[in-house]
């Protein structure tokens, strides 16, 4: 079964507790969350900008984190697997990033 299918590069990144199945679209140097269920459909995209945004894991509530790269700076944020519910986790001068487990 074929659960993301275009010109671009898509890579699995994590499944859901709910059994979503997230993957990043990369067209060239941009990258961009996604996630979809299991069976290929309702396909929907977690965290699409003109910024870069990487995957950096899936919490057991099923909340999406990632970070967000914007003009070399990188940012730290979670959302739902459905792509609703945007929350900044740490935006400051620093750079941010989450590399642990849940």
């Amino acid at each position: 079964m074929t659960l993301a299918n275009s010109t671009d590069d898509e890579i699995f990144r994590g499944i859901t507790p709910s059994g979503r199945v997230t993957y990043a679209r990369i067209v060239g140097t941009q990258s961009d969350l996604y996630s979809v269920n299991a069976d290929g459909t309702g396909t929907v995209a977690v965290a699409n900008s003109t910024d870069t945004e990487t995957f950096s894991g899936v919490t057991p509530g099923g909340r999406v984190i990632y970070e967000r790269s914007v003009g070399g700076q990188a940012e730290l944020y979670s959302v739902n697997a459905d792509g609703t519910g945007t929350a900044v986790l740490a935006n400051t001068i620093s750079n941010e990033s989450y590399s642990g487990s849940f």
